[in-house]
């Protein structure tokens, strides 16, 4: 998510996660060194030294379905990369449902 939104050129990015557990690693991954996952871990860090402002928030899970919905959906499709000028009815209602969930 982070190289698509480099490559579209956006230079303030606001990442919405409703793990406690990745939240507190992405806040503290100057000190991530002992992950399983070192990999994915020195690409976020290399990531957010680019020239552009990157925000880590904490959300509740039952705001994030959208996310969780449009996951699944790619998870399933048989198309590597989707874009989506819009939603659909299909998701129209689980945005809604979100945004209402949020405080």
């Amino acid at each position: 998510g982070l190289l698509l939104a480099l490559e579209a050129g956006v230079s303030n990015v606001i990442c919405e996660i409703d793990s406690l557990e990745v939240f507190v690693l992405l806040n503290n991954i100057s000190s991530a060194d002992s992950i399983i996952d070192k990999d994915i871990v020195q690409k976020i860090k290399d990531c957010l030294l680019w020239n552009w402002d990157v925000q880590f928030r904490l959300i509740k899970r039952e705001a994030n379905n959208a996310a969780d919905w449009i996951a699944k959906k790619g998870a399933t499709s048989e198309s590597s990369f989707s874009i989506w000028i819009e939603p659909g009815n299909f998701l129209q209602q689980i945005l809604l449902d979100d945004a209402m969930a949020v405080p």
